[in-house]
């Protein structure tokens, strides 16, 4: 990303790589053909309420099927029975069989532990694409969601290709200045 930011115009003398936190201790979650699809609900007002319908759709066509909140959107869950809500955080997850991801860097943890993954567009907006240069996975709608999920297409990354090493100096640094 060093280099994106360059290209981009900014100082290379004043970019700094100082990882990431989230990412210190991670272990990616795993992958099970039987395991549920898990909805991993972005901090975007349309995709998640989408989203959920989208899961909601699947679980009554018999999908097994999770749908998890964004943690600072937990309202956008009106939608979804219970019975497929979770909480746990992605890397403690059951195995699952594929992620559907919006505007998140969950779809890019879920590529490190080879599960297929599919980038949600919600209907009438745009969804970032957080993914790295270079890594594509299948986008889709409510309308061809699971004829995308039967084709279980993989492709897998390192996430120590995109999160550099935690420099705790530099995070000590910012958290004391």
């Amino acid at each position: 990303y060093l280099d994106i930011m360059a290209a981009m115009g900014y100082p290379r003398d004043r970019l700094n790589l100082a990882g990431s936190l989230r990412f210190s201790s991670f272990s990616p979650p795993q992958y099970s053909a039987d395991g549920p699809v898990l909805f991993a609900l972005p901090y975007h007002l349309v995709a998640a309420p989408q989203m959920t319908r989208a899961a909601s759709d699947l679980q009554r066509q018999g999908w097994k099927v999770l749908v998890k909140p964004h943690p600072r959107m937990p309202a956008n869950i009106a939608a979804a029975p219970a019975s497929i809500l979770t909480h746990t955080p992605v890397a403690d997850q059951q195995p699952l069989s594929a992620v559907v991801f919006a505007a998140s860097s969950i779809g890019l943890e879920a590529l490190a532990g080879a599960i297929p993954v599919i980038r949600f567009l919600p209907e009438g907006h745009l969804a970032l694409d957080p993914l790295p240069p270079g890594v594509t996975v299948p986008a889709a709608d409510s309308t061809n969601l699971a004829s995308l999920l039967k084709e279980k297409h993989v492709v897998s990354c390192e996430l120590r290709d995109y999160y550099g090493p935690v420099d705790f100096d530099i995070w000590r640094r910012l958290f004391t200045a």
